[in-house]
C-alpha cells in the first residue's frame, strides 16, 4: 500500500518534516485509509442516488422588503458636518 518512500515524498511536499517514528506511524495509518477504502469500493451502490448535499438546500434568509423609517434629514440631524444630503467627513488618503 503506502510505503515510507512515499510518506517522506508527502512530508516534503507538505513541507512537514517528520521523525522516523511519524513516518512509521503515517505509513500504518495511511495504509488502514487505503485499505478502508477498498472496503467501501466492494460495496454496491448503483440504486443510490448522488447527493450534492446531505441535507435538502433551504435559504434561510428572509425576504427583503424595502422599507422607509426615517427620512435623510432625520438621520442627518445628528451629523456633525454635512453638505446637503450628505454627510462631510475629513479626506482619506
Amino acid at each position: 500500500m503506502i510505503d515510507a518512500k512515499t510518506v517522506e515524498d508527502i512530508s516534503k511536499l507538505a513541507r512537514l518534516t517528520l521523525s522516523t517514528e511519524e513516518k512509521k506511524r503515517f505509513t500504518d495509518q495511511l495504509s488502514q485509509i487505503l485499505i478502508h477504502f477498498k472496503e467501501l469500493d466492494k460495496l454496491n451502490t448503483d440504486s443510490v442516488e448522488p447527493l450534492l448535499t446531505p441535507t435538502p438546500l433551504e435559504s434561510p434568509l428572509r425576504i427583503d422588503v424595502v422599507e422607509r423609517k426615517t427620512t435623510v434629514s432625520e438621520n442627518l440631524e445628528n451629523a456633525p458636518d454635512r453638505t446637503g444630503n450628505a454627510f462631510r467627513v475629513p479626506p482619506v488618503v
